[in-house]
């Protein structure tokens, strides 16, 4: 809440009770598979360093995030596009190692949206 409310609503040292009012909540409803992703995650990366998550588990976490916030595939291509142009280099490797796995290198076909 502290970081959406300084990074989207009210920049500076004073807040009014309004403020609040723009405040997004997301709610999951079922977070046993979120919660079984990412103990997954931390697993494989405690017994290798080295593991690439954002081909495994990432993606899957990334889906359940997007279906929470209710985004349109124009919005999470959006977000993978604002992604990619920030991250240039560390996107396009995270896509060869989607495509050296056979997988889609789409994010959209990733995520069952398309």
């Amino acid at each position: 809440w502290r970081f959406q409310f300084i990074s989207f609503i009210n920049h500076t040292v004073n807040s009014q009770t309004d403020d609040n009012d723009e405040v997004i909540y997301v709610f999951i409803n079922d977070i046993s598979d979120l919660r079984h992703k990412v103990k997954k995650l931390i697993r494989n990366q405690q017994s290798n360093p080295r593991y690439d998550y954002a081909s495994h588990e990432q993606i899957g976490i990334d889906k359940l995030v997007y279906e929470a916030y209710g985004l349109s595939p124009e919005d999470v291509q959006e977000v993978e596009n604002w992604y990619a142009r920030r991250y240039c280099r560390l996107s396009a490797a995270q896509k060869a190692n989607l495509r050296t796995l056979g997988k889609s290198d789409d994010y959209l076909e990733l995520y069952g949206m398309k």
